[in-house]
């Protein structure tokens, strides 16, 4: 990387020489974890829907909770070749 400031270049190898890393390698999985942590705000953000006006009850977050996960558990046991009511 280009211009970054030495203090930043210091503990940015600091902590990858405590985990045993590379600059690179530790960089690397930083940028990975931010791309991750996108993704899963694009998932939220398609998932729950904002409402316009007024809280959510309870009861409809829980719903969501629960479909969320039911849709989750189908996409797993697809991935395994299990049936979803095993």
């Amino acid at each position: 990387m280009r211009d970054v400031p030495d203090g930043i270049r210091d503990d940015l190898m600091r902590a990858a020489r405590e985990r045993g890393q590379s600059l690179q390698v530790f960089l690397r999985e930083v940028l990975e974890v931010e791309a991750r942590k996108s993704r899963n705000r694009e998932f939220l953000r398609a998932m729950v829907p904002i409402p316009v006006s007024g809280e959510m009850s309870s009861d409809r977050i829980a719903e969501l909770i629960r479909e969320g996960r039911d849709e989750r558990d189908e996409r797993i046991m697809d991935v395994l070749g299990t049936p979803a009511d095993s």
